[in-house]
């Protein structure tokens, strides 16, 4: 009898360890849905700052071009007016010139 009961007892013991092996596994699959989860929203966060910094680079390269293009505008701008006024210095000397010529005469 004694016997019995002790096979019995180790049953009881077996299955109440399955019963908790079996919660650990449960615990454990849960565990790793959360955490796949957590992956999930992590990699889709990183996405959205990629893009939002793609986009935020997209407009600054867009902007340095333009400004580029102003520059340049500018650039041509500057030349052209020290051409003129290149031209004007010449004609007032040559009319300088010419004005003491007729002094002269």
């Amino acid at each position: 009898s004694s016997g019995i009961n002790a096979e019995y007892g180790d049953n009881e013991k077996r299955e109440s360890l399955l019963q908790h092996l079996a919660q650990i596994d449960s615990q454990l699959s849960s565990l790793q849905r959360e955490l796949l989860d957590i992956e999930r929203i992590e990699a889709e966060n990183v996405q959205t700052d990629l893009d939002d910094l793609t986009v935020q680079f997209l407009k600054k390269s867009e902007q340095c071009e333009s400004l580029q293009t102003r520059l340049s505008a500018l650039e041509l701008d500057k030349s052209r007016l020290n051409k003129k006024q290149s031209d004007l210095e010449s004609n007032l000397n040559e009319s300088k010139a010419t004005a003491t010529d007729y002094e002269v005469k």
